[in-house]
């Protein structure tokens, strides 16, 4: 251990004043940052050595030697296939100008790597100090290899972005030698090893200023990675990188390899043929027939479809039910049947919701006014634990809401089975509830016997319920939660007596939602809030508009309002937001600006910003933060084309779109951007729907559903 701690030099072997050193500097708060920092005294930090030196006079004993593998005589060795490094342009398309790190005469060091490609440009470094030295304590930091693309890549290490961290920065910087007529796609090299950083910023030069994309670097294997296109027509294009991260500790690699530029006539909008608009086109009538499955409500799922049971008021006996939404197993031919086609049945009352006969709906379904919920209940009695009989019945609730603050309910039943050892069976209790703030009543008596007899009887029976909210201030809105009790039972002896009734058998938590002046100015009426309704834009009146919603609800990565990926936007109702978020994202002013394309075609109202998602929605790109400006939307300008006929067009005064944008502008014919939000456009829909501030609605683009946003769609007049 003695001989191993003194093996290294002392620390001042190598300092005294014929070298400009001072021995007494030495310490580990030493820095080189001035003649006086540090132990070296000279501006340059030059204290080189140049004499010899001996700290052990003992050194046969206790010094090391070198283990020499191979003597004088030994073969040279070939050269290491470590790491081989990629020699042609593989995984690049065809047409792409490539950059390298080094100059197109610099040697390649590794054998076997004839590189085939031109290099179209120059690569420099830039090396930075604290502004006041003269030397660049950087370079100390840069390294290269002889792999990655063309046998050769440099690399430093990231720093942090404070005083120490720009002080060691180093700044590689590409340029094109050429300058481009299209705008192009760029490319980054990245190496198989000797690239650590997660967080290399690549600065991008485009006829718009600089831009920045953040590339995770780290990979098992040579690679092109795309960067992104950028507007290059008409520049002398660049890449840059320098060894600034956010989580820099001077640690991890970052690697300095080639770039590449890929010029191209890109197509960002997808090809759309648009008519031109009919300013008569009556808007799109909205029907409430959007039939939408919903969860089973609570009660009705229990665990591997166990009963819930309870004892009578006869000693011995119990009551078992379980509630199944499967009802085909119990009969469902004879469940399904239209009640009107049952012979020898007394008649019970028409179907509040007409809909509801449909064979094809089963469980709970709403639209935005109308409800449906069938299932069966089972209902099996034993008496000191021997089961007694069985009755299944048949269980229709249908609700109906209205523009007004009245609703009702209609309950429909009938057996399905019947076992004769209970003898007749007949309903104990039912009772449909409303909380809270809610006044309950039957609207009539029962519709049909409420007694069955066994085996054969199938007759309906069926009954009706009203509810009144009975708070109804104006501007107010409320929710409600609506639960059913139900009950039977059995003549048999053994089956007889009454289970109590404690709670709901089953219940809707905040299913039925009513307002007074809220949705709608001077009006009371109760929705189905968990139906999200679809409001239709009018596609003839406003076709390039619509096909500009369109593509964007298909193109970006949230898609605002799309049905099949279940992203509706939500109405906002505040004026003074919508206002904010008009000029946010069609600011004219200030960084980011809308200009109007000059190729757009206008109207009698000229050309207009018209923005996606609407200003009126949450969706708006101008209610995130940090948003100050429409700039970061997609853009895009509508132009008629020689034949009559409109299309879609991206913006080249902007970045081209990447579709990871949350929003979208255009430059839009001024009457069809103002139609597209006119009463009774959206602004009529959310009256008919009852859709208040908040509240979800999808949009749906008639003539284009069903396009593919990848190839050419033609939209018919």
């Amino acid at each position: 251990l003695y001989n191993r701690a003194h093996l290294k030099a002392p620390e001042d072997a190598f300092c005294d004043s014929s070298n400009s050193c001072d021995p007494s500097r030495i310490s580990d708060g030493a820095s080189n940052d001035s003649a006086s920092s540090g132990p070296c005294g000279r501006d340059d930090v030059k204290c080189w050595w140049n004499k010899p030196v001996t700290w052990k006079t003992d050194c046969v004993d206790t010094c090391g030697y070198e283990f020499v593998r191979f003597g004088d005589t030994a073969p040279e060795e070939p050269d290491g296939t470590a790491y081989p490094p990629s020699c042609g342009a593989g995984g690049l398309p065809g047409g792409a100008l490539i950059v390298d790190d080094v100059p197109a005469d610099t040697p390649v060091v590794r054998a076997g790597c004839s590189n085939s490609w031109t290099n179209s440009g120059t690569f420099s470094f830039s090396f930075a100090n604290n502004s006041v030295e003269t030397v660049y304590p950087a370079k100390v930091d840069l390294h290269q290899l002889g792999a990655g693309f063309g046998g050769h890549f440099w690399f430093g290490h990231t720093r942090a972005d404070d005083a120490k961290g720009q002080r060691l920065k180093i700044t590689g910087d590409w340029k094109l030698n050429r300058e481009l007529d299209k705008d192009a796609r760029v490319w980054v090299h990245l190496p198989d090893h000797g690239a650590q950083t997660k967080l290399a910023k690549y600065q991008i030069k485009t006829r718009n200023g600089w831009r920045t994309r953040t590339v995770s670097q780290p990979g098992d294997s040579n690679r092109w990675v795309k960067l992104g296109i950028f507007r290059t027509k008409g520049i002398v294009p660049e890449v840059k990188l320098n060894t600034i991260t956010s989580d820099g500790t001077g640690d991890e690699d970052i690697a300095f390899d080639a770039v590449a530029f890929e010029p191209g006539d890109w197509d960002f909008v997808p090809d759309i043929v648009i008519p031109e608009g009919d300013p008569d086109a009556p808007d799109p009538v909205w029907e409430d027939t959007d039939r939408q499955k919903q969860p089973n409500p609570e009660g009705t799922t229990l665990a591997a479809n166990k009963e819930r049971c309870v004892a009578t008021d006869h000693e011995g006996t119990r009551q078992c039910v379980k509630l199944d939404y499967d009802i085909k197993k119990y009969g469902a031919r004879k469940w399904q049947q239209s009640k009107s086609s049952r012979s020898g049945v007394a008649a019970a009352a028409a179907p509040l919701v007409s809909w509801c006969d449909d064979p094809t709906v089963s469980g709970y379904t709403i639209t935005r006014r109308e409800g449906c919920n069938k299932l069966a209940v089972v209902i099996r009695w034993d008496h000191n634990g021997e089961t007694v009989g069985t009755a299944v019945f048949a269980v229709r609730e249908e609700i109906l809401l209205e523009n007004k603050a009245v609703f009702r309910e209609r309950m429909f039943m009938s057996p399905l089975s019947l076992d004769a050892s209970l003898g007749t069976v007949s309903l104990d209790y039912w009772d449909a509830i409303c909380t809270p703030d809610c006044d309950e009543a039957y609207q009539g008596t029962w519709d049909g016997l409420t007694v069955w007899e066994p085996v054969v009887d199938t007759h309906w029976a069926s009954a009706t319920r009203t509810f009144t909210w009975n708070n109804a201030v104006s501007g107010t809105s409320q929710k409600f939660d609506r639960g059913t009790f139900l009950n039977f039972k059995a003549a048999a002896p053994e089956a007889a007596g009454a289970a109590a009734t404690i709670k709901p058998s089953w219940t809707f938590w905040g299913e039925v939602e009513c307002d007074n002046s809220v949705a709608v100015t001077n009006s009371t009426g109760c929705v189905f809030a968990k139906n999200t309704p679809t409001w239709q834009t009018n596609t003839k009146r406003y076709p390039a508009a619509a096909a500009y919603y369109w593509v964007l609800r298909e193109k970006l990565a949230d898609h605002p309002g799309s049905k099949k990926y279940n992203k509706p936007m939500h109405r906002m109702t505040d004026k003074v937001q919508q206002e904010h978020n008009r000029n946010t994202i069609c600011n004219k002013t200030g960084a980011g600006k809308w200009t109007a394309h000059p190729d757009a075609t206008g109207d009698t109202q000229g050309v207009q910003c018209d923005e996606f998602p609407f200003a009126a929605t949450l969706e708006s790109g101008g209610i995130p933060t940090p948003v100050v400006n429409g700039g970061i939307c997609a853009q895009l300008f509508a132009q008629k084309q020689d034949d009559g006929t409109w299309r879609l067009f991206d913006d080249d005064g902007y970045d081209p779109p990447t579709w990871k944008e949350i929003c979208g502008r255009a430059s839009m014919p001024g009457k069809q951007n103002g139609d597209a939000g006119r009463g009774p456009g959206l602004s009529g829909f959310f009256t008919k729907a009852r859709v208040q501030n908040g509240g979800a609605f999808y949009m749906e683009v008639p003539q284009m559903e069903g396009c593919n946003p990848d190839d050419v769609c033609v939209i018919r007049p």
